[in-house]
């Protein structure tokens, strides 16, 4: 998902430089679709997590979630001030209309970055009867197909 977010923010950035609004919209769909981690973070957590701390876990899934919505107004304004550097090498150009693109392209490559450097899948739990089953179904006993 960062990953497609990257290439979404990169077409979106790469946009202004060919003044197509094709490109953007297309950079927009793409990240976008890259924006479904948010969706996959929390059913990840309602699945691997156990009752106990599963909706503090959500809530600071989501706290995390809203902080960037809000954060982004504010990042944009500093980015304003870009425009007075108007910096373009061909049709590669970084101003105050595409720099936004730009840092959100990095952002998504460090965050996939540190993703794939400390994420760590934990260890499914056996139940009673040594059958391997999902952390989350701890209150749900195994079933086994067949019997």
């Amino acid at each position: 998902a960062y990953i497609l977010g990257a290439i979404g923010m990169f077409l979106y950035g790469v946009a202004g430089g060919l003044n197509s609004r094709y490109v953007m919209l297309i950079g927009r769909l793409v990240a976008g679709v890259g924006a479904a981690n948010t969706t996959l973070n929390q059913s990840y957590i309602a699945r691997a997590s156990p009752v106990s701390s599963r909706t503090k876990l959500l809530s600071l899934c989501r706290g995390c979630s809203i902080l960037g919505i809000a954060s982004g107004p504010l990042l944009n304004l500093l980015l304003l001030k870009l425009d007075k550097l108007d910096w373009c090498y061909g049709r590669f150009c970084i101003d105050s209309m595409t720099s936004a693109g730009y840092l959100m392209m990095i952002v998504n490559l460090v965050l996939c970055a540190l993703y794939m450097l400390m994420f760590v899948e934990p260890p499914p739990q056996r139940s009673s009867s040594n059958k391997f089953r999902d952390v989350g179904t701890q209150a749900h006993p195994t079933k086994e197909i067949g019997h």
